[in-house]
């Protein structure tokens, strides 16, 4: 086979190394799944700083925003299931208030981000300790972003302007 039609560039190595520190960090750290942190930080890790700082800005202010929505919706209508039937008619009303909310102070960029993260805090969520849950949930997104900015920072690619 040859291998050298399948090149490893700068923004997979540095993607590679993001998710190895989230995982890392899930694991031993917060002792939490790490999936959300992985996705968050390949989301926000693009070709150059600037526009991963500009990405993972509008990525955790969205996710602060809907989980914000989120946790007041849990605490002014408590869940008793992922599979509650409130969740007809809560979830459809949360992620319409905060769609709303998003666009009136210029979030656009981060609504589909804060909407999945709406869905995964209203359909995982445990009956016990429903608001830590969401706030976990938060905090391991904005610890993707964060790694995925780090990550930039510190491997600067070819597309970034500190190099030029």
């Amino acid at each position: 086979m040859d291998y050298s039609k399948w090149p490893i560039g700068m923004r997979t190595f540095k993607t590679a190394i993001a998710v190895f520190i989230c995982i890392l960090l899930s694991f031993y750290l917060l002792k939490i799944s790490p999936m959300l942190s992985c996705v968050a930080a390949i989301f926000s890790l693009r070709q150059d700083l600037e526009s991963s700082y500009t990405f993972g800005k509008a990525r955790i202010l969205g996710v602060l925003l809907s989980g914000g929505v989120a946790l007041l919706f849990i605490y002014l209508f408590p869940i008793q299931s992922s599979s509650d039937e409130i969740l007809i008619f809560l979830v459809p009303l949360a992620v319409s208030v905060y769609i709303s909310l998003a666009s009136r102070i210029h979030l656009e960029k981060g609504i589909i981000t804060g909407c999945a993260t709406m869905l995964i805090i209203f359909f995982n969520i445990p009956v016990h300790n429903q608001l830590i849950y969401a706030f976990i949930r938060l905090l391991s997104t904005v610890m993707g972003v964060l790694v995925a900015l780090a990550v930039n920072y510190v491997l600067p690619g070819p597309a970034d302007k500190r190099r030029k």
